[in-house]
């Protein structure tokens, strides 16, 4: 990648230069530059500085997917989930969970508690991921954790698990 190029594209994209954000990051993304396919498709997706084009963005997210870049195994995960195969999106939501990627991890819980899009209703597994996404800074993700402990142990013993794990917990919650 051209460190230059690159950096030029973000400081368009930051002033508000969209259309020329997007000329360079396509010149970068038609190179194989991965983060610069994700920046095409977000773009290609919103509209920003580009006419919207859902097809052609999730072709860029895909083009990214298969180079493991976690936000784009996110957004293709997604897209085939609904539009092509439930099994082939749901193995890329699960690549980009084993990343890191946090709106994964958030997502993995919802469909292991609710027993969604080919995930068996598992509240172990549905803790565990809200447990990780809020780890990572989705605070929201505490609700779906008490949710979950309660439905596995009740109501009051669920409250006294979070109460002995409020200094782990408030950390994360007071955090800006």
């Amino acid at each position: 990648m051209c460190e230059n190029v690159y950096d030029k594209a973000w400081e368009q994209y930051e002033a508000g230069e969209y259309e020329e954000a997007y000329a360079l990051f396509l010149e970068l993304a038609n190179e194989g530059e991965v983060a610069a396919q994700t920046m095409v498709a977000n773009m290609l997706l919103q509209g920003m500085g580009v006419e919207k084009n859902s097809d052609l963005a999730y072709n860029y997210y895909f083009k990214a997917a298969v180079q493991n870049d976690a936000e784009a195994l996110y957004m293709y995960g997604w897209y085939a989930l609904e539009k092509i195969d439930e099994k082939e999106g749901l193995e890329y939501i699960i690549k980009s969970a084993d990343a890191s990627y946090l709106e994964a991890l958030y997502s993995l819980g919802g469909m292991y508690y609710f027993g969604m899009h080919g995930c068996k209703k598992d509240m172990t597994k549905a803790f565990d991921y809200y447990e990780k996404a809020f780890f990572l800074g989705k605070k929201e993700a505490i609700n779906d954790m008490l949710k979950v402990k309660a439905q596995e142990v009740g109501k009051v013993r669920a409250i006294v698990y979070f109460i002995k794990r409020y200094k782990e917990f408030s950390g994360i919650l007071l955090a800006k």
